[in-house]
């Protein structure tokens, strides 16, 4: 095989001993368990793509693969990105769990083009089958005596309750695990200090980070609202751009903070409707999400939307109410800094001709780790 899939065995063996979730995905083709790996391994991706060099891959298609006894074994995702970089993410069962168990971003193999059936028997072990023979990606025969018996198991399909999901109707609730502590702004244009401040404030209370961020001599809030007027020199119209150069020197030191954000007006036109799985992910993973909509539209507007770029207001999502079957919105549940409320907000990121309003300006997303 070639030198890169070698540079990956290391990787994939720190993979299949370490992470494992069973998270379930919203259903887009009526197909729980194709989504249900989905959802783990975008989970997987947006946690470690900060350290990839090909860090912007997306899923371009999904294929099932089977145990030589035909019986569904697990999922291998193909991602691809503008450039033509590849990689790939096999999601399967391994002790009873569902879990990404073999990954590589820098290819993947070109058995997986092929519209045949595909056979999996452990690490890098893929076949399609020819009459009654396996071969691999070359054509060539091998002998099948016994199946590799670590990983001869068939895909965990009662893997669908998980602490972060819950079905309501004809809904997938995804949700933080733990509580989001509730912050309020006080006074107007404190809304972005005062939803980052709860994102802060949620890292210690529920993932242990207890000396993320100190607060003393003022309220969390107010120390990262002096931040930002600092950096800005006014007191109001923060936006993402605000937060991506402010936050990671907030921190301490012993922390490292990464914050990207896509956008449905102004410089980049970057949100679309995707980007609902990308906060799935996140919050799955326990990473609450900033979102920043129009304030006359998110709350009581029949419409739901933004007009233009008027009047913005930021909120931290703590949930993502997805629809999965039947016509209709999907939301993203939020934090309110100005009463403590829990809102909705529909996700739309239209912003077509004739359509002059926007259910989402932007969303912002922050990952936080111990160094």
């Amino acid at each position: 095989m070639k030198k890169i899939i070698i540079k990956s065995i290391a990787f994939v063996m720190l993979i299949s001993c370490f992470f494992s979730n069973t998270v379930l995905a919203k259903e887009i083709e009526q197909n729980d368990y194709v989504e249900m790996a989905k959802i783990i391994a975008l989970q997987y991706y947006e946690e470690i793509k900060g350290t990839l060099e090909n860090n912007d891959l997306e899923i371009i298609k999904a294929k099932e693969i089977y145990n030589f006894d035909d019986s569904l074994r697990g999922f291998v995702f193909l991602m691809e990105d503008n450039s033509g970089n590849q990689g790939y993410i096999n999601v399967s069962s391994l002790h009873g769990e569902n879990r990404v168990v073999e990954a590589s971003f820098e290819y993947y193999p070109e058995i997986f083009k092929m519209e045949d059936k595909l056979y999996y028997n452990g690490y890098f072990a893929y076949y399609v089958k020819r009459g009654v023979h396996f071969v691999d990606e070359t054509g060539k025969e091998v002998q099948i005596s016994e199946p590799n018996s670590t990983l001869y198991e068939k895909f965990n399909t009662s893997n669908v309750v998980s602490p972060h999901v819950q079905i309501q109707g004809d809904f997938y609730y995804y949700k933080l695990t733990g509580s989001m502590p509730v912050i309020l702004q006080g006074v107007s244009g404190k809304c972005v200090p005062t939803s980052v401040a709860m994102l802060l404030s949620y890292y210690k209370a529920e993932r242990g980070f207890t000396d993320l961020v100190s607060s003393s001599g003022t309220t969390l809030r107010d120390n990262y609202y002096n931040r930002l007027v600092s950096y800005k020199g006014t007191s109001g119209g923060f936006d993402f751009p605000d937060v991506a150069n402010t936050l990671p020197s907030f921190v301490a030191s012993n922390y490292s903070v990464s914050v990207s954000y896509y956008r449905s007006i102004l410089s980049n036109y970057t949100l679309t409707d995707s980007h609902i799985n990308t906060v799935i992910s996140n919050i799955s993973a326990n990473k609450p999400v900033l979102v920043i909509v129009g304030s006359d539209g998110y709350a009581n507007d029949s419409d739901n939307v933004i007009y233009k770029q008027k009047t913005l207001h930021a909120l931290v999502v703590k949930a993502v109410r997805a629809r999965y079957q039947g016509e209709g919105d999907s939301y993203l549940v939020a934090v309110d800094p100005v009463n403590g409320r829990t809102v909705d907000l529909i996700w739309n990121t239209e912003n077509s001709i004739p359509r002059k309003y926007y259910a989402i300006y932007g969303i912002g997303l922050v990952t936080i780790n111990r160094r």
